[in-house]
């Protein structure tokens, strides 16, 4: 996991996720709006996100829409939608579903399984490998 978009409008949420993708080069927004521009630039950059963190509950958009944006321009990405309700899942091509997470081993978890789920490349394979060592350096010292 080298590039990670969080997408999340709730300050102390997205410093746990930015705590749990440790080492990973982040960037954050907090509207639909932010993210379709940092999506753009990378686009443009030719520097795409390895794993977008979507919150669905955005204060500029609808749940389906803020998942159907994220996802039309992800570009490969595996992306992992974020959610507290169980209600407000839209149905799209998400990698991964989260409600509920507990500590930084679910998120952890979920990009492991997300990016399993995407096409595997050799920088593919590395990534996951530093992740699974983060991972157990983690768990040492918990």
């Amino acid at each position: 996991m080298k590039r990670v978009l969080i997408i999340e409008d709730d300050h102390d949420f997205a410093c746990f996720l930015a705590y749990a993708t440790n080492g990973a080069e982040r960037q954050f927004a907090k509207t639909l709006a932010e993210a379709i521009a940092c999506l753009s630039c990378a686009e443009a950059d030719r520097k795409p996100f390895d794993v977008i963190l979507c919150d669905m509950k955005l204060p500029d958009a609808k749940p389906a829409q803020v998942v159907a944006e994220v996802a039309m321009r992800a570009r490969g990405a595996a992306l992992v939608c974020l959610t507290g309700a169980a209600d407000s899942l839209p149905t799209c091509d998400a990698a991964e579903w989260k409600i509920n997470i507990n500590s930084h081993d679910d998120i952890l978890r979920l990009i492991r399984r997300a990016q399993r789920n995407q096409q595997r490349t050799p920088g593919y394979e590395r990534s996951v490998r530093a992740l699974e060592t983060y991972a157990a350096h983690r768990a040492i010292l918990a």
